[in-house]
């Protein structure tokens, strides 16, 4: 995209590490269909789950207490009362997570890439200087959380435009919020499709509000180790890809077609249908 940020300072993003998947669990013509990469390891760990010599029942039984039993709770009540199952669905669920991190990661830097290069397009190459911004469109918390990034940067020893590392300091919260009415009539007059060539026609700033504020939520769910599996995973994903193609269809086609998430998906340890047992 044009006029955005290249975060080349401060911590970017990080995701983990591709999860690879096994072929263990998979529809045979499953396999067949997805020569992936990601379904040839998975068993390393899925088939030491499975393994009674390699784990026996008292380590599940202190691995329970550890993970907490309320956790455990929802796959202990899917596996119907199997706990070597249960601890095979909870590891799966960290395995769909970690799946899901790249497309989230690419969507997250779309998005707050786009939102910086609207703040320096309105408030300037020191953007994050203006009082405009940051005494009368951000809220006080906002506002000092960017002041605050600006500072740590200047005291580190860092001079001239700061832009490329001050984005990566910031918080997601905090580029959600440039998203949001306070700031309609500075950054997102005319038409966003005037402003993004793949923007759908008909929609509106509301929308990619919308689009950003899920996968802001979708993000933290995900960083915050939460059950993923018994959500609607797979239209969760989508979502993600959708609000993405509206910033960048390329950057939605990297995402897409470098995602392990569709083969750790289908490697569930129990027929889908039964996820759905809240």
């Amino acid at each position: 995209m044009s006029g955005t940020a290249e975060n080349k300072g401060g911590p970017s993003p990080v995701s983990a590490a591709p999860i690879s998947v096994s072929t263990g669990d998979l529809p045979r013509e499953a396999v067949i269909k997805k020569p992936n990469s990601a379904c040839t390891s998975y068993t390393a760990l899925d088939s030491v789950l499975q393994d009674e010599t390699k784990i026996n029942v008292r380590s599940f039984e202190v691995s329970r207490k550890a993970i907490s039993p309320a956790r455990l709770s929802r796959y202990l009540r899917i596996a119907e009362g199997d706990l070597r199952v249960a601890i095979r669905l909870h590891a799966w669920n960290a395995a769909v997570a970690a799946s899901l991190l790249p497309t989230v990661h690419h969507a997250e830097v779309a998005i707050r890439n786009f939102a910086v290069s609207r703040l320096r397009a309105k408030y300037g190459a020191q953007w994050y200087r203006n009082p405009a911004l940051l005494q009368y469109r951000l809220s006080k918390s906002l506002s000092q959380q960017l002041a605050d990034v600006y500072q740590r940067e200047i005291d580190i020893g860092r001079r001239g435009e700061l832009t490329n590392y001050i984005t990566s300091e910031l918080t997601f919260g905090f580029w959600v919020n440039v998203f949001t009415k306070t700031f309609h009539l500075d950054l997102w007059q005319p038409a966003i499709y005037t402003m993004l060539v793949d923007f759908p026609r008909g929609k509106t700033i509301t929308d990619l509000h919308d689009g950003v504020e899920f996968v802001r939520s979708f993000r933290n769910n995900i960083a915050h180790h939460k059950n993923i599996v018994c959500k609607p995973a797979e239209a969760n994903y989508e979502r993600t890809l959708e609000v993405l193609g509206m910033i960048c269809k390329h950057t939605r086609n990297v995402a897409e077609k470098t995602s392990n998430f569709r083969a750790v998906w289908e490697c569930s340890p129990v027929p889908h249908e039964k996820l759905s047992i809240i």
